[in-house]
């Protein structure tokens, strides 16, 4: 197996800028296994829920605008910095009144009532350990923040402020309808404070790529970037040409068993999962993800022989090996069947699978269609999820 090491793009000092405290994720590559919280069985030890409220009762009344638009011009990029610049924080993680690191943020959505909160992303990585936040606006404004809940598990965290006139919300882009190979932009405090508002830009190189960090079994499943990010960058936006929000920097790959010369190898939470989480941390509720309780295979990273052994004669769907007791597959499917669609989309990989499942909550019906090794006795089956 590969060995890879991940930097979570957490906390800086703000002290001293050699001194980052970066904390090292190790991530291991299952040779056609798929290791998902949501679809595999292989451990018994994962961590049913990451979730932390901090501030209850909290009466959220905030919108969150949605677009599936996708850009078709080329806007310019320092437009699109001037359109967004304003959403964007950097996060002060303050412990027993000293500032103990910075991250980074951005607005998505404010409440109803005048009265009422403004709330930001940011990661649970930045502002776990704090015993208060302090949020410094792109005007160089400095505001007290109260942390809504985080969730260590799925590294989302919200925080709210008074509502203001200064700032601008961001508009979030479905994830659904990201492509392979579009521009992007990032801003974020990389190194601190010194470097805000610095702005990167690249193309999304890929998708659905499942990340297990450090003692966690629960994939997180990201955009990959080749935008630079560093410290500092963690909880800042990943916006799209035409300025929507499409995800939550976070991490970065950094090396490997066989070169520690990689680059280009950054990741961010996908926008649609990450506000998934986030409307249960504000509605005071723990996130719970799915669960099928059954191992699969994805049949596209088996060899010939290997999909000999298994009488495979389709190319692409996701192998059943073992079906847990509690499953809700139990008695309706068998070892050696194959997963081809959930909620009639198409999952030609596991990763895919695990992201599907990952817009459902447990208790709810989907149906999947499955048939044999070979092809044939296509069905659909309706299942009712299990909460991990």
């Amino acid at each position: 197996m590969k060995k890879f090491k991940y930097l979570l793009l957490c906390l800086i000092s703000v002290f001293t800028l050699t001194a980052c405290n970066l904390y090292v994720l190790d991530d291991y590559t299952n040779n056609g296994s798929d290791n998902s919280d949501s679809t595999n069985t292989s451990t018994s030890t994962s961590p049913s829920t990451g979730t932390t409220i901090i501030t209850s009762g909290i009466n959220y009344t905030g919108f969150i605008n949605y677009t599936e638009e996708i850009p078709t011009t080329n806007n310019s990029w320092d437009d699109i910095y001037e359109q967004v610049r304003s959403s964007v924080v950097t996060i002060r993680n303050i412990v027993n009144g000293n500032t103990s690191s910075t991250g980074s943020g951005v607005f998505f959505a404010e409440d109803s009532m005048t009265n009422g909160y403004a709330y930001i992303f940011t990661n649970a990585h930045v502002v776990t350990g704090a015993t208060s936040i302090e949020v410094l606006l792109s005007n160089s404004t400095l505001v007290q923040g109260t942390i809504v809940g985080y969730d260590t598990n799925e590294d989302v965290a919200v925080i709210q402020i008074p509502k203001r006139n200064d700032y601008t919300i961001a508009t979030l882009r479905k994830s659904s309808t990201l492509r392979i190979g579009e521009e992007i932009l990032t801003i974020g405090s990389p190194l601190g404070e010194k470097y805000s508002e610095t702005a990167t830009s690249g193309i999304i190189s890929n998708l659905n790529i499942a990340i297990t960090p450090d003692e966690s079994t629960i994939d997180l499943y990201l955009i990959q970037i080749d935008a630079a990010l560093n410290p500092g960058n963690s909880g800042g936006p990943l916006f799209d040409n035409n300025g929507n929000l499409i995800g939550i920097n976070t991490i970065k790959l950094v090396s490997s068993e066989t070169t520690d010369n990689i680059e280009s190898f950054n990741y961010a939470i996908p926008i649609s999962h990450f506000s998934l989480v986030a409307n249960y941390l504000l509605q005071g509720s723990l996130y719970y993800r799915p669960f099928l309780n059954i191992t699969i295979i994805d049949i596209r990273l088996l060899n010939m022989s290997e999909r000999s052994y298994y009488d495979l004669e389709i190319n692409k769907g996701l192998l059943i090996t073992d079906i847990g007791n509690t499953s809700p597959l139990k008695n309706k499917a068998t070892n050696g069947q194959v997963i081809t669609h959930i909620e009639n989309v198409e999952v030609s990989k596991a990763t895919d699978f695990s992201v599907e499942l990952l817009k459902y909550a447990p208790n709810e019906t989907i149906t999947l269609t499955i048939c044999n090794a070979d092809g044939t006795n296509s069905k659909n089956i309706d299942i009712t999820l299990l909460k991990r």
